[in-house]
């Protein structure tokens, strides 16, 4: 049951992130661009250290922003995100920071469960459910 629970949260929230994305820095002029496909950028962000030479062209998102084509990368992401949102800034890096733990726990709920079967059925280890999981949780920790 709490696997089904973190990988829909996970699910939901990913699931949202990537509309988000898709939405906010999309743009047929940056998915085009040779060396691409990259995401539009708002103008907010610096261009100065986010874009070489070769892709620097400015751009319109999905979402109205003008902006420059460069890659969005996990260290940019909630920056851009906080720029997209303006003033709910901080709740677009919070959703962020949340998709990633919840990609980071059910990466852990995977790997615990097959570290239980293994445990049962190729080992033939008996032991109580909570140890069980407490040594596949730590090992894939």
């Amino acid at each position: 049951a709490d696997a089904t629970v973190a990988l829909v949260f996970s699910f939901v929230i990913n699931a949202a992130l990537v509309a988000t994305f898709a939405n906010g820095f999309f743009s047929l002029q940056c998915a085009q661009v040779s060396g691409g496909p990259l995401a539009c950028l708002p103008h907010e962000i610096t261009a100065a250290d986010r874009c070489s030479k070769s892709h620097c062209e400015s751009c319109v998102s999905g979402s109205g922003h003008a902006g420059f084509c460069a890659d969005i990368g996990l260290a940019e992401a909630g920056d851009s995100l906080y720029k997209l949102f303006g003033d709910n800034g901080h709740m677009g890096r919070t959703m962020f920071a949340l998709g990633l733990l919840a990609a980071g726990q059910a990466s852990t709920m995977t790997g615990t469960m097959a570290g239980q079967y293994v445990m049962e059925g190729f080992l033939e280890w008996r032991i109580p459910i909570w140890q069980r999981t407490l040594i596949t949780r730590t090992l894939s920790l």
